[in-house]
């Protein structure tokens, strides 16, 4: 069968879906992978067949551009917001009306010359499957406008089609409108379709994530063990070698690393900064090797202490397999990494789609521990990576969910899955609904 997969502009996505790609390949599928033209050399590196459609996006750039007083993260609408007293019909409202037409949110990935190229090679190439990245939803809409059986993977949790479940089970006529429904319904009338809940959620959604931060949701979803992937890359020398002492992993994710800026700040989306001195600091004192994935261009006039190895650029899943902890931002593929290799984590959480909620799970199997950016300092992280590499409680955790996710399906185990979907037009009993958190 042919395979036409969707990517959001940002290479850690691509990066996810990578490996199911390559295993419907290895299955004997043609796989071809669409994205603005930006992102068609980074498909190339990892063996794929790319297919550029619309103009370039270059979303990084043009979010520097934008102020943050008129981001989503400026709006008082959160994505990842769980009080009930909080999700109210109007903030719902609201919050849709936000993350679909504020700069850079969703319609910002759907312009019009994109959506027209992916529905013409979609129509020449005829896929019997669409496997649309959760927040490209341009592939949602060519597979309903070609008939094509679609299914969605997230990048994070689903915390939009959690929303959209309580937009729907709580609408009691005030406000008026359903920005979802109107937004895409808008878009299928183009091309002669209506609209249904499928452009939202899928067919059938594909989950990279532990069952342990799955919302409850009444959806077909297909668990896929996370494979590490992180770009072409090489192992270094130096990481042949056991390491002399303990080694700690510092990163900010391939996201953060490339925004900082200043030399001593990574600007954050959401409103604040992650203190690079603060964390080096914090890491000074440690009886341990720390390995930051920062370049010293990049840290300008902070100063490096004796025990940190800067490194431009090294494949966390060659890295981590030789530490004892990681600190990180709480992006859901570091966070995968660290899980398959059985490493505890400290989570610095970022407030972009679904750091602080991950970071909160974590600690709650006991393989982690959180500090929020607004309790952060030298001494608090100290102490917390102390605790990590001190109390064999988060070792022992850490092996336990690493095993849970060696017993996840694989992308080769549910390739069967995805042709019987494709074979039956869409329709499948191959996956679960989603098992209660």
């Amino acid at each position: 069968m042919r395979v036409l997969f969707t990517t959001f502009p940002i290479p850690s996505h691509l990066h996810l879906l990578a490996p199911l790609a390559w295993a419907l390949r290895a299955a004997g599928h043609e796989v071809g992978v669409a994205g603005q033209p930006e992102t068609a050399r980074a498909i190339q590196q990892a063996g794929l067949t790319a297919v550029p459609v619309g103009a370039e996006l270059d979303f990084a750039a043009r979010h520097a551009e934008v102020a943050f007083e008129d981001t989503v993260y400026a709006s008082g609408f959160d994505i990842a917001e769980q009080r009930p007293e909080v999700l109210t019909p109007r903030y719902l409202h609201g919050l849709f009306t936000t993350y679909i037409h504020g700069p850079l949110a969703l319609d910002a990935l759907m312009p019009d010359a994109l959506l027209h190229d992916l529905a013409a090679f979609t129509r020449w190439w005829r896929p019997d499957l669409v496997v649309w990245d959760a927040l490209t939803y341009a592939g949602s809409v060519v597979a309903k406008a070609t008939g094509t059986a679609h299914a969605r993977l997230l990048s994070g949790v689903d915390n939009l089609a959690r929303l959209r479940a309580l937009f729907l089970g709580s609408r009691d006529g005030e406000p008026a409108g359903d920005p979802v429904a109107d937004w895409l319904g808008g878009k299928l009338a183009r091309f002669g379709c209506d609209f249904d809940e499928e452009a939202v959620v899928g067919q059938l959604t594909i989950d990279p994530l532990p069952s342990w931060v799955c919302p409850d949701l009444d959806l077909l979803r297909l668990p896929m063990r996370p494979v590490p992937y992180h770009g072409p890359s090489s192992v270094p020398d130096w990481l042949r070698e056991p390491p002399a002492r303990t080694r700690v992993c510092l990163t900010l994710g391939m996201s953060g690393r490339s925004q900082v800026r200043d030399g001593s700040h990574v600007p954050g989306m959401a409103g604040y900064d992650l203190p690079v001195a603060d964390l080096l600091e914090a890491v000074s004192t440690l009886d341990a090797e720390v390995v930051a994935t920062l370049t010293a261009d990049q840290l300008g006039p902070v100063p490096v202490p004796a025990n940190v190895r800067l490194v431009d650029f090294v494949p966390l899943d060659a890295l981590l397999p030789t530490c004892s902890a990681v600190v990180h931002h709480g992006g859901a593929g570091t966070m995968n990494t660290a899980l398959v290799h059985a490493v505890p984590q400290l989570v610095v959480p970022t407030a972009i789609w679904d750091e602080r909620q991950l970071a909160a799970a974590l600690s709650e199997q006991g393989a982690g521990l959180t500090c929020l950016p607004e309790d952060l300092s030298p001494r608090v992280l100290c102490e917390r990576i102390g605790r990590l590499l001190d109390e064999p409680s988060f070792a022992a955790n850490a092996a336990r969910l690493a095993e849970e996710v060696e017993a996840t399906p694989s992308p080769h185990d549910i390739v069967p899955a995805l042709e019987d979907l494709a074979a039956a037009g869409g329709r499948t009993s191959a996956a679960t609904r989603t098992a209660p958190v």
